[in-house]
């Protein structure tokens, strides 16, 4: 009885604290607003699938996301989500000159939740990347 009990508390844990695998989805997009000649590249990597877009258009929330300023795929839990970004933007308006701009990568790892399955953002904006989940 004793063996039978330590066996199922043993199984349990390991289900825990490994995960159970989850397959989610994860947004990425820009909130960096770009005109004229101005650019951004966003790049986005899950343990080997990697995924760069250029935006044409920017989101201010996760409501505006679409295929000019985001990047969805699938993800399963615990991977890592790495995003980071480059490009030029015009920091004075008098000479309208550019101004290159670096985004480090950040890393998140992702996780699901009992009874559902959320669905994770990385908002990538000139100074970060701020990854939550709905």
């Amino acid at each position: 009885m004793k063996k039978s009990i330590a066996a199922i508390l043993l199984i349990l844990s390991l289900v825990v604290f490994s995960g159970c695998g989850q397959q989610m989805t994860a947004t990425v997009y820009s909130s960096i607003p770009l005109v004229g000649m101005e650019w951004a590249a966003v790049d986005a990597n899950t343990d080997g699938n990697d995924q760069v877009f250029w935006p044409t258009t920017y989101a201010q929330n996760s409501n505006q996301c679409n295929s000019t300023n985001s990047v969805t795929f699938n993800i399963k839990e615990n991977q890592t989500l790495t995003v980071s970004a480059n490009g030029q933007v015009i920091t004075d308006v008098s000479t309208n000159s550019l101004t290159a701009f670096y985004v480090s990568p950040t890393a998140q790892v992702v996780y699901g939740e009992f009874l559902s399955t959320p669905h994770w953002y990385a908002e990538v904006n000139l100074a970060s990347v701020i990854f939550y989940k709905k």
